[in-house]
C-alpha cells in the first residue's frame, strides 16, 4: 500500500512540471538604455542625457547663472544629476559648461571629488526657475552686421578670447570690406564687396566723393615706439592693409608690452620687457602706485567673517554677480570670493564652517 501512494505522488509531480505548467522568469532590463552625449561628468563640454524605455527622457546641462552648472550623467541606468560650482575652477559657466578652464586633469578631478553636489529633481527644478538668461559674452561696438559703421568686437574666436578684432579694408587700392559681428560668445568674420558708389575707409563703407589719395598710409595715435601711452595703427602688415594692430599687454600677469610703430607705410611690432616698478595696463607702462585696480569688493579680502560682493572680471569675462554665500543644505561650507591683486580678476575659495560656528548670509557667525 505504501509503494502505491508513493508511485501515486510522484506521477502527481511529473504532471505538475508538464509543457503547460508555467514557470516564473525573472524579468530582462536593457543595461544600455542611457546614453550621455559628453561621456559622463564632463564639465567643460555642453551635453544632453537620453533615457530610453516606455517612454524616452531627455536631459540636459545647463546654467543656473555664471557661477553654477547643473551636470547630468547617467550611473546605474539611471540620470543622475549634479550641481557645479564653476568659479571653483577660475572660469564661469556659459551654455551647459564651465569654458575655459586652465587647469591640469588631476587638479579638476580633485575639485570635483570634493565639491561636486547631488541634486534630485525637486531641487532641478527650483534651480531652473533660477535660471538667469545668457546673452553671450561677445561685445561690439556697432551693433551686428552694419556695413556702413566701423565696430570692434570683444569675444572669443577659435577657442580663444580676443580683443582684436574690428572692421577693416582690404586690399591696396581696398577692394572689400571685412565685418566682425557677435554670435552668441564668438567673434564671426565675413568679407562683404564694396557696393557701387561707395568706397571702403575706417572700417565701413562712405559714399564716394572728392580725393581719395593719400589712403593706404600708416597712421599712429602715439608717435611711435612710445611705450608709456597707448597707440592704434592702420597700415600695411604682410602686404595688406589693416586696422587690426594696436598697443597690448600681454600674458596673465602681464610680462611685456606689445608695441606696435610705422615705418613707412608698414606696421612694426616689437615686445619690450615691463621694467620695474611699472605694471602693463591697457598697452602701456604706468607706474604701479599709481594703478587703479578694476576689481572691487565691499569686505576686504578674504574676509570670511563679513558678506561681501565682488565686480571685475572672471575667466576674461566683466561680471558682478559673485558674492558670498553659504553653500549645503544644511551649510557645510561658505564660498568666500575675493579680488586677486596680481592679475586684477575675481577668484573664489570654499572655506569650511570651523567648529562654534554657522554659515549664515554669506558670512561664518558664532553658533
Amino acid at each position: 500500500m505504501k509503494k502505491l501512494v508513493l508511485l501515486l505522488l510522484v506521477l502527481f509531480l511529473l504532471s505538475a512540471c508538464s509543457e503547460d505548467s508555467v514557470v516564473y522568469q525573472a524579468p530582462m532590463f536593457n543595461l544600455d538604455n542611457c546614453e550621455d552625449s559628453d561621456g559622463g561628468v564632463n564639465i567643460e563640454e555642453y551635453g544632453v542625457v537620453t533615457y530610453v524605455d516606455d517612454i524616452t527622457i531627455t536631459k540636459e546641462d545647463f546654467c543656473v547663472d555664471d557661477i553654477f552648472l547643473v551636470e547630468r550623467k547617467c550611473q546605474r541606468n539611471k540620470i543622475k544629476t549634479f550641481k557645479v560650482d564653476c568659479s571653483l575652477f577660475e572660469t564661469t559657466c556659459v551654455y551647459g559648461a564651465c569654458v575655459g578652464i586652465d587647469l591640469d586633469e588631476d587638479v579638476i578631478e580633485e575639485i570635483l571629488e570634493e565639491e561636486i553636489v547631488e541634486v534630485d529633481e525637486q531641487e532641478v527644478e527650483v534651480l531652473e526657475e533660477e535660471v538667469v538668461e545668457e546673452g553671450g559674452l561677445c561685445t561690439e561696438t556697432d551693433g551686428g552686421r552694419d556695413y556702413y559703421n566701423y565696430g570692434a568686437n570683444e569675444g572669443y574666436m577659435a577657442g580663444t578670447w580676443s580683443i582684436f578684432y574690428m572692421d577693416l579694408c582690404r586690399g591696396d587700392p581696398y577692394y572689400d570690406l571685412v565685418e566682425y559681428y557677435c554670435d552668441g560668445d564668438d567673434i564671426i568674420g565675413e568679407t562683404v564687396e564694396i557696393p557701387e558708389g561707395y568706397i571702403c575707409e575706417d572700417g565701413a563703407f562712405v559714399l564716394e566723393e572728392g580725393d581719395v589719395e593719400g589712403r593706404g598710409t600708416c597712421t599712429e595715435t602715439d608717435g611711435g615706439q612710445d611705450y608709456y601711452n597707448y597707440g592704434a595703427n592702420e597700415g600695411y602688415m604682410a602686404g595688406s592693409f589693416t586696422t587690426l594692430y594696436h598697443d597690448s599687454c600681454r600674458s596673465d600677469p602681464y610680462y611685456d608690452l606689445v608695441e606696435y610703430y610705422c615705418d613707412g607705410e608698414n606696421i612694426i611690432g616689437v615686445t619690450v620687457d615691463v621694467p620695474e616698478g611699472y605694471i602693463c595696463e591697457d598697452g602701456a607702462f604706468v607706474l604701479e602706485e599709481e594703478y587703479e585696480y578694476t576689481c572691487t569688493e565691499t569686505d576686504d579680502g578674504q574676509d570670511y567673517y563679513n558678506y561681501g560682493e565682488n565686480e571685475g572680471y572672471i575667466g576674461g569675462a566683466w561680471s558682478t554677480l559673485y558674492k558670498d554665500i553659504c553653500r549645503g543644505d544644511p551649510y557645510n561650507d561658505l564660498v568666500e570670493y575675493y579680488c586677486d591683486e596680481d592679475i586684477d580678476e575675481i577668484k573664489g575659495v570654499a572655506v569650511s564652517i570651523p567648529e562654534g560656528y554657522i554659515c549664515e548670509d554669506g558670512a561664518f557667525v558664532l553658533a
